[in-house]
């Protein structure tokens, strides 16, 4: 190896070094700030979908749109409060000059986790699909 190729690998090592010190502490300062202002993307190649969550008198209603995503995929979880729901996309959607420190990023994958009001009752919850829409149906605790 040469010594200019060497001082390339040496300059190379130290800024992949300082890009994930610098990914670590912007992760760091999003978390003090909560989920709701997290960003809706993760390098890991995660895309959070648009969702809306509705209340009615004996149930939420949660209805997520997974443009591009295969449903058939489609995984929901829920535990306490928690409700989580992943699905592949159908194809990755790959960016060049993504914001200030991403060169590309490529996403392969929808995750979204939802906090639940208290009395949602998340044993009994049901969900169906209607082309990309995913309506969940939680019951409120009786």
């Amino acid at each position: 190896m040469s010594f200019i190729d060497e001082i390339r690998r040496r300059i190379r090592r130290e800024m992949e070094r300082i890009e994930r010190e610098f990914e670590e502490t912007f992760r760091e300062l999003w978390e003090t700030f909560g989920p709701e202002e997290q960003p809706m993307w993760d390098s890991s190649g995660m895309l959070e979908p648009l969702y809306s969550i509705y209340e009615a008198e004996d149930a939420y209603i949660i209805r997520v749109d997974l443009a591009g995503g295969d449903t058939s995929t489609l995984h929901v979880e829920a535990h306490g409060n928690t409700l989580t729901l992943t699905c592949k996309l159908e194809r990755s959607i790959r960016f060049e000059r993504w914001g200030t420190v991403h060169r590309e990023i490529s996403f392969h994958q929808y995750r979204k986790t939802i906090r639940l009001p208290p009395d949602a009752d998340v044993s009994r919850l049901s969900y169906r699909v209607r082309g990309k829409i995913v309506e969940i149906i939680v019951p409120k605790a009786s």
